[in-house]
């Protein structure tokens, strides 16, 4: 009897070690905390750098691992956190938004303005969060979303 009650709980082991409870879980990779989206298309950012426009604008530029780039130019650099305005002009306390694909082809924003959050940090450096808005090629009605989550490295 001893023997069959061991037969038995062996088996009874065997089994429900071989039962195997399958992993639903669902993983949701994350985004990068510094990208950007065009159309449909998500950029992440690898590199920023500051220069200077052909008008002598502080401009600040974003480059994507594939060739895609932001740019966004001041007539000043920021120096404080605050809120500035996204906007196609450049006076003080605004700023406008550009990107080139990587075929070299650009777009901007080109609609009425409005309140972008920009914070500076100790070091200088600008973060931002770009609201959902519409960037084009050459007027507003050949325009795609773009959001961003950007800062300089």
């Amino acid at each position: 009897m001893k023997k069959t009650t061991f037969i038995f709980l062996a088996i009874i082991i065997a089994l429900f070690s071989a039962c195997k409870k399958e992993n639903t879980t669902v993983i949701t990779p994350e985004k990068p905390d510094n990208f950007f989206t065009y159309d449909t298309d998500s950029h992440t950012v690898v590199s920023s750098s500051r220069s200077v426009d052909m008008f002598n604008h502080p401009v600040i530029i974003f480059k994507a691992e594939d060739k895609w780039s932001l740019t966004l130019t001041f007539k000043n650099y920021p120096t404080a956190s605050g809120t500035y305005q996204l906007s196609s002009d450049i006076e003080d306390n605004e700023f406008r938004l550009s990107g080139s694909d990587k075929y070299g082809a650009s777009f901007n924003y080109q609609r009425s303005p409005i309140p972008v959050e920009i914070k500076v940090n100790a070091s200088g450096k600008i973060s931002t969060t770009i609201p959902e808005i519409f960037a084009g090629a050459a007027s507003p009605s050949n325009s795609y979303k773009l959001t961003a989550t950007l800062y300089e490295k």
